[in-house]
């Protein structure tokens, strides 16, 4: 299939969302009562060109099946469900194979890891996938792992994989331990021929921002998704937004617009989707977010896309 992998030339001018969940069910979800658990990559592809988006990245669901997640709840310790030989065997040849067999052409596949369990068998099988599909990049979130992203450099060959391949790798962040936006920086730093992707704006981290910005690494890209979604539940929270840093939470399209105005070339726009629309099932007051097309018009209405346009060729693809 290599004779058809797109090229940076292919995206000039083209609309790309950077961050979306396609495949599998997320059943530790279904256990903490979380919403989304699942979404189809077959809706997502006409979604996406229902509202001008060219092309997408498509991502597994975050928790792997192969999991026994009832079992980690009780005891605070992985142990295999008995589906699969190792986390996201199924789901990684799942999106590639859909993608192929129902001719998604608009679907950019990046392959999802765990640290946990089986990380030789997960490395074998990632590189064999990558020879026989295309595939844009890699995946990794910290919070369902269990584990933080520098776990990468100093627990599996990842990253000789990664730079082996020349693609980018994509790091869940958040303002907590596992998730600190300040290690994926780290990592970039320490391996400058990766590119590395900071997820959710790396959760309007005051620490991260003042990083990135004194010390900028051309390597380093930070997505946004989702962001209407995350200033939503941020705005409601005063605890949350003293945390955070100073934008306007309560206008996203202003936010927006003051993120670009801080992150310029290191910005790629993305959705998350569906986590478009997120919170807890059980309490109605914590569901958060509007929709893609929203999410969406973000980007459509912005000034600046032909910038953001560049940043994910160069994300993408190195140039």
């Amino acid at each position: 299939m290599h004779n058809n992998k797109l090229k940076s030339e292919d995206l000039i001018g083209k609309w790309v969302d950077t961050h979306v969940h396609t495949v599998g069910t997320d059943l530790n979800h279904f256990i903490l009562e979380k919403y989304p658990t699942s979404h189809n990559i077959v809706d997502m592809s006409q979604k996406a060109r229902d509202v001008g988006v060219d092309y997408f990245v498509a991502l597994t669901m975050p928790s792997p099946i192969y999991y026994d997640y009832p079992h980690y709840w009780e005891t605070n310790q992985y142990k295999s469900s008995g589906l699969g030989q190792f986390p996201f065997e199924y789901e990684n040849r799942y999106l590639l194979k859909i993608i192929q067999s129902m001719d998604i052409t608009n679907a950019l596949p990046f392959l999802s890891f765990s640290l946990q369990d089986r990380i030789s068998e997960q490395e074998r099988n990632l590189a064999n996938l990558m020879d026989e599909y295309n595939v844009y990049g890699l995946k990794y979130h910290t919070i369902a792992d269990q584990n933080n992203a520098l776990a990468i450099m100093a627990n599996s060959n990842i990253l000789k994989i990664v730079e082996k391949y020349n693609i980018p790798i994509l790091i869940h962040s958040g303002l907590n331990t596992l998730s600190d936006p300040l290690n994926i920086y780290t990592l970039a730093k320490q391996n400058p021929k990766i590119r590395f992707c900071v997820a959710h704006v790396g959760d309007f981290s005051p620490a991260f921002i003042q990083k990135i910005t004194a010390e900028p690494l051309i390597n380093l890209f930070v997505d946004t998704g989702p962001f209407i979604a995350m200033c939503m539940k941020i705005n409601a929270t005063e605890s949350m937004k003293a945390e955070r840093i100073e934008v306007d939470y309560a206008n996203p399209h202003i936010a927006f617009k003051q993120i670009y105005d801080i992150f310029r070339e290191h910005l790629v726009w993305s959705s998350d989707e569906p986590w478009t629309i997120t919170g807890r099932v059980s309490k109605s007051a914590s569901i958060y977010g509007t929709s893609y097309s929203k999410e969406a018009e973000l980007y459509s209405a912005c000034v600046f896309k032909e910038a953001l346009s560049l940043n994910v060729r160069r994300y993408l693809f190195g140039h």
